[in-house]
């Protein structure tokens, strides 16, 4: 997916290089993820304006909105089991340790729908093989023993994404995703959560309310032989007027995760957040009402 339309501001090119597949992406300049950085992916994890977590003066958890107090722990803001080996900086905020741990429950199941939904991705389609559907296929003879419940989890978890899942190919006239009321609603209230985590963790006092989301589907759109340009058109409009404005936030960790964001300076509840998985599929979070954008929304 290409950061920005207008080709003059493309000043960075940077290879993602896997065992099968070699793409090039071009990024925008100097206020965006790359920086000058000469591929350093240690510098591109810890990012632009993304302030170390001891300076933000945080005062309420930003999972249920009450004041920070009693037993706490610091929350991974994006799964922790998606970023790649090794990856430094990633986004955290310190929360209640029982609002940690009621959204880890529902970690690993959301990090599966988004490796479905990105698994035209090799990288993705790696990960959902060697971290679910092998381990089902060997699990499978044994899911109905007494006794085998938390033996046989990833073959549950895959029965119960592919009841959510489902694909219709005829090409290329015909491709449409099947996706359940669950699958919408899981992955919709976990967006919500990251992305307004994201802004929180960037911006110092950002008081965002509830996002309104908007998700891009790059494997439906390549399948169908659908170009991404006009429908990230407005996304990249967003990027490119925050970047001349000098408010765009944003990090990387190369051919796995990318977000980028901004606030509005008059309104600490105003902004929004891109965040992309796989170069394939993504979500644009829009908070408050100042941030102009034709795309349709999710309340």
């Amino acid at each position: 997916m290409n950061w920005l339309n207008s080709k003059q501001d493309w000043q960075f090119s940077v290879e993602y290089t896997d065992d099968n597949v070699a793409s090039t992406t071009t990024v925008p300049p100097k206020a965006c993820i790359i920086i000058a950085m000469n591929g350093n992916n240690s510098r591109l994890n810890k990012g632009v304006n993304h302030p170390a977590l001891k300076e933000l003066k945080l005062k309420v958890c930003y999972l249920c909105d009450k004041p920070l107090s009693g037993l706490l722990s610091k929350d991974h803001i994006i799964p922790n089991t998606m970023y790649p080996k090794g990856a430094e900086y990633r986004p955290q905020l310190q929360v209640h340790a029982s609002c940690n741990n009621s959204k880890s429950l529902s970690d690993e199941r959301v990090k599966m729908r988004i490796l479905m939904m990105s698994s035209l991705n090799p990288v993705a389609g790696k990960q959902l093989m060697d971290g679910l559907l092998l381990p089902a296929a060997q699990q499978r003879d044994s899911a109905n023993l007494i006794g085998m419940r938390q033996q046989t989890r990833d073959y549950r978890l895959a029965r119960t994404l592919a009841k959510d899942f489902r694909l219709e190919l005829e090409l290329p006239q015909y491709v449409q995703v099947h996706t359940s009321d669950k699958h919408v609603s899981e992955l919709n209230s976990y967006a919500r959560k990251m992305t307004r985590g994201l802004f929180i963790r960037n911006v110092d006092h950002a008081q965002p309310g509830r996002p309104k989301l908007r998700w891009f589907d790059g494997n439906l759109a390549a399948l169908r032989g659908e170009s991404l340009d006009s429908k990230l058109a407005p996304i990249n409009r967003l990027i490119h007027d925050a970047h001349s404005r000098g408010t765009l936030f944003g990090q990387m960790w190369p051919g796995h995760i990318s977000y980028v964001g901004s606030a509005y300076p008059e309104n600490p509840k105003a902004g929004f957040v891109w965040l992309e998985f796989y170069q394939v599929y993504g979500v644009l979070a829009i908070f408050g009402p100042s941030v102009e954008t034709p795309l349709d929304v999710t309340n």
